[in-house]
């Protein structure tokens, strides 16, 4: 896999991308353009999901602690 590492801002700009794009394409999508006001917040929320995602299975997959403080079981430390 290669490519830039996203951002809150490029994947909001992509979604807008996409939308005035099937916009162009399906005329009656235009209908629902003020639901474009959601796509930030939308964004917002998945990015949390997203964290939440990653603290949450990052330290059964990785063994390493991933914080300062924070204890590694010890069936991991025995694995390692």
């Amino acid at each position: 896999m290669g490519g830039d590492s996203g951002s809150f801002w490029k994947l909001t700009r992509d979604i807008y991308l996409l939308c005035f794009e099937m916009m162009k394409e399906d005329r009656w999508t235009i209908l629902l353009t003020p639901l474009l006001a959601l796509v930030p917040a939308g964004v917002g929320v998945n990015y949390f999901v997203d964290l939440d995602f990653v603290r949450r299975w990052g330290g059964r997959i990785n063994p390493v602690p991933m914080a300062v403080g924070r204890p590694v079981p010890e069936r991991q430390k025995q694995m390692a």
